[in-house]
Parts: structure tokens; C-alpha cells; sequence
């Protein structure tokens, strides 16, 4: 570990190699996270628009409500997918089926909604 730390450079080090580092004192360690039922999303795997579970989005933050691949944070909590989700309508039963003719397919309007007419 460092021990050691140069004021001049903020580099750390393990040895006291010269004369003017300063030796840093072990650092406490953090206090857990609250429980997950403290936040606002806490159920963040299956409110509405919750996270499936599926990759992508096997962890969800009870603190944001977002999705996410991975477990970052120690509180995240891990989603099970949920049963197969039944197919989606034919693209003939949204009111914006062409929405594509509207999106330039440049960074940020690659993707339609058709159910929005909105571009992504």
C-alpha cells in the first residue's frame, strides 16, 4: 500500500524514498450505504417502467430508478428477469409507423418512436 505521499507532486508511494514526503495515515472506511428501503425507487426492479433483469439491465439504483449492466454501487440492487415479454404489435398498429421518414439517421436521430413519432 502507500504509506508515503509527496506534497510537491500528490503522488503516492510506498517507501519514504525522500525526505519530504509525508507519511498518510490509513484513511477510515466509508459507512454503508443506507438499506435500499430508504429510497425513493426502492423498488426499482418492478415499478412500472422497472428494470426486466435481462442484460443491460440486470441492476437497478434505488436511489435514481435508472437500469444498468452492472452492479457500481454497492447498494444497487440486483433484478431477476421477469417472465418473457409478449411480442409487440405490428408496426401497422402505431400511429406513427413511418416515423423513420422523419429522422435524419444522424448521432441522435438514428431511432424512431412509433408509437411517439418522436426521433432518438
Amino acid at each position: 500500500g502507500a504509506e508515503y505521499c509527496s506534497p510537491q507532486s500528490g503522488n503516492c508511494y510506498a517507501n519514504m524514498d525522500k525526505s519530504y514526503y509525508v507519511h498518510c495515515s490509513p484513511k477510515s472506511s466509508p459507512s454503508p450505504p443506507p438499506p435500499a428501503s430508504n429510497y425513493p425507487y426502492a423498488d426499482c426492479c418492478n415499478y412500472p417502467h422497472g428494470c426486466d433483469g435481462y442484460p443491460g439491465a440486470e441492476y437497478c439504483s434505488p436511489q435514481s430508478g435508472n437500469c444498468y449492466a452492472n452492479m457500481d454501487k454497492s447498494y444497487y440492487l440486483h433484478c431477476s428477469p421477469k417472465s418473457s415479454p409478449s411480442p409487440p404489435p405490428s408496426s401497422s398498429s402505431y400511429p406513427y409507423e413511418n416515423c423513420c421518414d422523419g429522422c435524419d439517421g444522424y448521432p441522435g436521430a438514428e431511432y424512431c418512436s412509433p408509437l411517439s413519432g418522436n426521433c432518438y
